[in-house]
């Protein structure tokens, strides 16, 4: 998943997927739950500098949130040197092994991320949602209210449905070729 210039993800079918044999020659930095996510930002942002490639491994819900907001804020870093670029990155799932007989196996993710092109956005209102002329009007106006946006984005937020989410998504790809998704 590219991450854009303005700290948004844009889903580009997979484009990141390459960076699994690149990255393996180092090893990934670890993301805990307690990470500061600005030092963790400013590894991957050295690592990719260094290598163009980094892998970072996060273990429960926290450590993936504060991963995904440290390859947000690496992008940002990165904009200074490598313009017209964005990093991509794409998940891993990874079984661990049980730490004893009496727990169960668990897993992580992996995310390996490398600087890919910036993709082409489509230009706000361009793609409806459900393909109804009331939706383009209301997706225009509603991109007329927003000047400052660039794209089209899908705003996630802790009530947001996540099998809507992902329909939009999907939706947007397969119409536009990529999509943005904006949260906190």
């Amino acid at each position: 998943f590219p991450v854009g210039a303005r700290g948004a993800a844009a889903a580009a079918g997979g484009a990141a997927g390459a960076a699994s044999d690149e990255a393996s020659s180092s090893v990934p930095l670890l993301c805990p739950a307690r990470a500061n996510v600005g030092k963790l930002a400013g590894a991957v942002t050295f690592r990719m500098r260094q290598e163009g490639v980094c892998e970072v491994d996060a273990v429960g819900p926290e450590a993936v949130h504060k991963t995904l907001k440290a390859l947000v804020m690496a992008d940002r870093y990165l904009q200074d040197f490598h313009a017209g670029t964005c990093v991509a990155f794409s998940p891993d799932r990874v079984a661990l092994q049980a730490r004893s007989d009496s727990e169960p196996a668990t897993h992580m993710l992996r995310f390996r991320a490398r600087l890919l092109p910036e993709p082409p956005f489509p230009r706000p209102g361009s793609v409806p949602l459900d393909g109804s002329s009331a939706s383009a009007a209301a997706a225009a106006a509603a991109s007329s209210r927003r000047e400052s946006e660039q794209p089209d984005m899908l705003m996630a937020a802790g009530d947001s449905n996540p099998g809507m989410l992902a329909a939009d998504l999907a939706r947007r790809v397969r119409l536009g070729g990529s999509a943005s998704i904006g949260g906190m």
